[in-house]
């Protein structure tokens, strides 16, 4: 299939630039692939929606504060984007910084020193070391070493990496609303925005329903936004992402497909954890949590045959991503082409602190 196929023209005023007042309170576009027709209902309304017995899957990883600025010391600023912890006190980070990269060194808000020890494994990406012992009582009025760990020092000086198309610097509020109500598993550097949308009252309506949850866990990398640029999505290559499905949630899995009931998937990126750990086998084992634990880099487009997810709820894509390829992967192309078009018709709030769309 060729790329142009999954383009589409999108007025910059839908772009959400940030989220609404309440988390329950956007729209949702309600798909349904056996007619191939949609009707246009409220978040609010999931858990008439769904049916008792449907198993919710989603992605339990937590965003952190990965954007890091300060100073070299020779001179200039510098932005440090944590992508990768490689030990202690090394981690594979995207950098801006005038001239030249290598092997500078600079401090970042706070006090806290570092320097570029090497290259990263690709994308342009660097290997920098932190000394923690730079944290000492001149910067924070506290004794040395008050920070454990980069993680720890992050959270109070680092930055949420709001995606590029929100078009200005992240504030308070984004700590919380940038971050799902279930986060738990500290890694990613982009949210799984689908579940942004719910909120606690929302999960006791759903239970009320009859409608179970499990958690996976994928920390989404920076590869979430790099777009296709091969003109046959075929010969595209896909990022690699950290997964792991613990054994309560294969066996809530394996216990939701025996049965023939339904396994709903929030997000995206909660789709690519289920169908990788299907391929690699994971999830037929129930022994071992560790056996749930891989890397995938599985790019989902039309003809793949889904073995675990029957029904998805997911925020609107950009153009030519392979966010919407997969999309079109669970439901005919021309339907979800047609149903985004109708949604930018009637103004939908797209992208991460936009509205949603339920795929039955």
């Amino acid at each position: 299939m060729q790329l142009d196929e999954f383009d589409y023209n999108l007025p910059a005023e839908l772009i959400a630039q940030a989220p609404l007042k309440e988390r329950e309170g956007g729209r949702m576009l309600v798909l349904d692939r056996k007619s191939g027709t949609w009707t246009h209902r409220m978040f609010a309304d999931l858990p008439e929606l769904l049916s008792a017995g449907d198993l919710l899957l989603m992605n339990n990883s937590k965003v952190f504060p990965s954007r890091l600025f300060g100073k070299k010391t020779s001179g200039g600023s510098v932005e440090c984007f944590l992508l990768k912890a490689l030990s202690e006190n090394q981690y594979e980070c995207l950098l801006k910084s005038s001239k030249k990269k290598d092997n500078i060194e600079f401090v970042l808000d706070g006090g806290l020193k570092a320097r570029v020890v090497g290259r990263g494994g690709g994308d342009g990406s660097f290997v920098i070391e932190f000394d923690l012992a730079t944290l000492g009582e001149s910067a924070l009025g506290k004794s040395a070493n008050v920070f454990e760990s980069v993680l720890e020092y992050a959270q109070k000086f680092g930055h949420i990496p709001l995606p590029p198309y929100i078009e200005r610097e992240d504030n308070a509020e984004d700590r919380d609303r940038y971050q799902t109500v279930y986060a738990e598993r500290v890694g990613s550097v982009a949210a799984p925005t689908a579940g942004l949308h719910f909120n606690q009252e929302m999960f006791k309506s759903l239970s009320a329903r009859g409608i179970q949850k499990a958690e996976v866990t994928l920390h989404v990398g920076l590869g979430t936004f790099l777009p296709i640029r091969a003109e046959k999505i075929e010969d595209h290559k896909m990022h690699t992402e950290y997964y792991s499905v613990s054994e309560s949630a294969a066996q809530a899995v394996q216990k939701q497909k025996a049965s023939g009931g339904r396994c709903v998937a929030v997000g995206t990126t909660t789709i690519r954890t289920l169908e990788s750990a299907a391929l690699s086998g994971t999830l037929a084992s129930q022994s071992k949590i560790s056996a749930g634990q891989n890397k995938t880099n599985l790019f989902i487009y039309p003809g793949f045959e889904f073995r675990v997810v029957d029904a998805l709820l997911t925020n609107f894509h950009q153009p030519k991503s392979s966010l919407l390829v997969m999309l079109s992967a669970l439901a005919d192309r021309d339907l979800i082409m047609a149903a985004y078009q109708d949604a930018i018709k009637r103004r939908y709030r797209f992208f991460s602190y936009g509205d949603c769309m339920l795929v039955l």
